[in-house]
């Protein structure tokens, strides 16, 4: 396994999905993490069964429109040190058409998807913030790589994540850090199970058409994470990931 020895890594949306599983394969390859969600209650089961010690939760709602991500990343420096590491997996979204797009749900998908990970990177770039060789994770989707219709939103929040880390990975270079993004398919997690109780067999059938391997384990997309995170991939920056069992293929 790649090795995460000592590091600590910041996961965002961390008390469920994919997120939840990035932190799983992390602290199994030696990582403390520092685990964000909304939900104390979630934060505090997640901790219990993460291998290792040292691991520290962080209850912060990032989609709220006076919140500041910036206080999350300094509240984790302040309490267990510099930070090798964040994968931003906290985000949201659903199939909308665009004739019910709202103002409202724009700027709350921006605010969560996109502006919070700006704001938590330019915090992370203070010196006193992040240790060298520092890796940062954005996870983003196919659907910033392939049309969908119903996720014109979504869609382009991810697709600004992909876009962003282009132009991110040349500034912050020279303080010895990384960025790159991965962009999974269908993932089996909670929200897979919610979508497939809301939608027909046939719909579901046409879904799992897509990805020729299969769907995704988040522990699929926690691979790449933490390889990402790690020492051998300290050549890797403004890069995108799919991670899609051939979704992006067909």
């Amino acid at each position: 396994m790649t090795p995460l020895d000592n590091k600590i890594i910041l996961i965002t949306g961390a008390s469920s999905g994919i997120g939840a599983g990035v932190a799983s394969m992390a602290a199994a390859r030696g990582a403390r993490i520092a685990a964000h969600g909304r939900d104390a209650g979630k934060l505090d089961a997640l901790l219990g069964s993460l291998p290792g010690e040292g691991h520290e939760k962080f209850s912060f709602d990032l989609a709220d429109p006076s919140a500041k991500p910036e206080e999350l990343v300094e509240s984790v420096v302040k309490q267990m040190g510099p930070i090798d590491g964040l994968v931003h997996s906290a985000g949201y979204g659903r199939i909308e058409p665009l004739k019910l797009t709202r103002a409202e749900e724009l700027d709350r998908l921006w605010r969560l998807n996109v502006s919070s990970a700006i704001l938590m990177c330019k915090a992370l770039r203070k010196p006193a913030n992040h240790r060298q060789g520092c890796s940062v994770v954005l996870i983003s989707s196919v659907a910033g790589l392939k049309g969908r219709p119903g996720q014109v939103a979504y869609a382009a929040t991810k697709g600004a994540l992909i876009a962003m880390v282009r132009a991110m990975a040349l500034e912050v270079v020279r303080d010895g850090m990384r960025v790159n993004t991965i962009a999974p398919a269908m993932v089996r997690t909670a929200l897979f199970d919610e979508m497939s109780k809301a939608n027909s067999g046939e719909t579901m059938k046409a879904i799992l058409a897509e990805h020729p391997s299969g769907l995704g384990e988040p522990a699929d997309v926690g691979s790449m994470a933490c390889f990402l995170l790690s020492e051998e991939a300290r050549w890797v920056t403004g890069a995108t990931f799919p991670v899609d069992g051939g979704y992006t293929a067909s």
